[in-house]
C-alpha cells in the first residue's frame, strides 16, 4: 500500500523551506517511486530524504527505510518530525548529506 498524498503536509512544507535552496523537491505526491515506497523528498539524482512524523512512525527504526531505498542505490537521510524545531541543525545535516557546502 503506497502512502502517497497529493501535497505536503504542515511539516513537509516546513521541511521543503530548507531543502528547495539545497536542489531538494517534494515528490511525496507519487512523482518518484523506489521499491514501492514514496519518498518525500528527492535531489533529481540518488538521494532521498523522508520526514517521520512523530506520531505515525513512533517506534520505527528508520535503518529500515534507509536500507530499502539504499538497495535501490539511493541514500536515504530521515529526519524526525521533531527536528524541524532546530531549523538550523535540519539545514547542516542536509548539506552535510547532500554534499552542498557552504
Amino acid at each position: 500500500l503506497l502512502a502517497c498524498q497529493k501535497g505536503p503536509n504542515i511539516s513537509e512544507k516546513a521541511l521543503s523551506t530548507l531543502l528547495v535552496p539545497l536542489g531538494f523537491s517534494y515528490v511525496g505526491d507519487g512523482q518518484l517511486i523506489v521499491a514501492g515506497k514514496c519518498p518525500d523528498f528527492w535531489n533529481g539524482d540518488h538521494k532521498v530524504i523522508e520526514l517521520f512524523g512523530d506520531y505515525w512512525h513512533r517506534g520505527e527504526d528508520p535503518q529500515g527505510r534507509i536500507d530499502l531505498f539504499g538497495a535501490k542505490g539511493y541514500d536515504c537521510l530521515v529526519i524526525w518530525e521533531h527536528e524541524l524545531n532546530n531549523p538550523e541543525n535540519v539545514s547542516e545535516r542536509v548539506r552535510e548529506f547532500s554534499g552542498v557546502i557552504q
